[in-house]
C-alpha cells in the first residue's frame, strides 16, 4: 500500500496495536514509510464500520464521565490560551465565530465561549443539544454545506485529522471557506519520546481510529499540496495522554505478563514526570488566503 503523503512503497516498521481502550483482543496493521517517516493504517475503514467505532454509547470523547471530564475541561483551559496565543482574536472586541470540527462534548468551546465575543459551533456525528449556549450540529464534518451556513473565522479540527481517511476532505472544507478563514489544527507527534518509550502501547496509535500518525515533517509535505494557505506549525504540550499510556501498559501487563513489561510500568511514573515539559502534540496555524 503507497504511503499517503509521499506515494512510496517502503516501509521501514510494521507495527500490530492492540485496541486497548475498547477491545484488546483486536489489532491493526500500521506501516511506517520510510520515506516521509508517516505512520498510517494499512486498512481503509468504510463509513458504516465508523459508526460501530464512534459509537455514541461507548466512545469516551463523547460518553464521558467524571474524571475524563475533568480532564478534559482542564486541557480544554490550556488549549484555548494556546489559541490565543497563536491568533488575535482571544483580546478583540470583535464579536466572531468559532466552529469546531468532530467536536464530541465540546469541552474546548464551552472553553472559549467564556469569552463573550466569540460565537461558538461544533459539529459532531453524535452531538448533542446545545450547551452553555453553544450550538451544536449533528452530521458528518464532510458536509460543506453546513460548514458553509455557519461561515466561522476560526475553525479548529482538534484531535481529529488523525481519524480522518483521506485528507482530501480536509482540503475540500479548507477549499470551501472564504479568505482570511484561520484553520487551527492540532495532532498527536509521532516524533514525541512518549511514543519511543511506551512503544506499541502509546496512546497517540488509538487504534484503529487513528489512520494518520504525523511528525511536524510530513504534516507539513502533506499541506503544501494545498496551495491557498500560509501555514506556521508549532509545538504545544501534551499533558494528559501519557496516564492513557500507563493505562495502556498496565492493561497490557494483566492480558500477557512480561517482566520487561513489568520493569516498564514501574518506571513509567518517572518517565511521565520528566516528560511533563515536552511538548508532544502538533498544533498548525493555517490562514486561508
Amino acid at each position: 500500500m503507497a504511503c499517503p503523503i509521499c506515494n512510496s512503497n517502503q516501509y521501514s516498521q510494521t507495527l500490530f496495536i492492540k485496541d486497548y481502550e475498547y477491545n484488546i483482543n483486536s489489532s491493526e496493521k500500521y506501516l511506517n514509510c520510510s520515506s516521509c517517516k508517516l505512520i498510517f493504517r494499512e486498512r481503509y475503514i468504510e463509513e458504516k464500520d465508523e459508526e460501530i467505532l464512534y459509537e455514541k454509547s461507548q466512545y469516551t470523547p463523547v460518553k464521558g464521565g467524571i474524571i475524563y471530564d475533568c480532564l478534559k475541561k482542564i486541557n480544554a483551559y490550556y488549549e484555548k490560551k494556546v489559541i490565543f496565543k497563536h491568533t488575535s482574536n482571544g483580546k478583540s472586541g470583535k464579536k466572531i465565530t468559532v466552529l469546531d470540527i468532530a467536536c464530541g462534548k465540546g469541552y474546548l468551546l464551552r472553553e472559549l465561549k467564556k469569552n463573550t465575543n466569540i460565537n461558538c459551533y461544533g459539529i459532531d456525528i453524535n452531538a448533542t443539544e446545545n450547551i452553555d449556549d453553544v450550538k451544536f450540529i449533528q452530521s458528518s464534518y464532510k458536509n460543506l454545506e453546513a460548514l458553509k451556513k455557519i461561515n466561522a473565522k476560526i475553525i479548529i479540527i482538534n484531535n481529529f485529522i488523525e481519524h480522518v481517511e483521506d485528507l482530501k476532505h480536509i482540503f475540500d472544507i479548507i477549499n470551501s471557506v472564504k479568505k482570511d478563514s484561520i484553520f487551527i489544527i492540532i495532532t498527536p507527534n509521532s516524533d514525541s519520546k512518549a511514543r519511543i518509550f511506551f512503544k506499541n502501547c502509546w496512546s497517540g496509535y488509538h487504534a484503529p481510529r487513528h489512520k494518520m500518525i504525523f511528525n511536524i515533517s510530513n504534516i507539513k509535505q502533506a499541506f503544501n499540496k494545498c496551495k491557498s494557505i500560509d501555514l506556521e506549525i508549532h509545538k504545544m504540550h501534551d499533558p494528559f495522554t501519557n496516564i492513557i499510556s500507563f493505562i495502556n501498559l498496565y492493561k497490557e501487563l494483566k492480558n500477557s505478563f512480561s517482566l520487561f513489561i513489568f520493569l516498564k510500568l514501574i518506571i513509567s511514573p518517572i518517565f511521565i514526570f520528566t516528560n511533563i515539559m515536552n511538548k508532544n502534540r502538533i498544533i498548525m496555524i493555517i490562514k486561508k488566503k
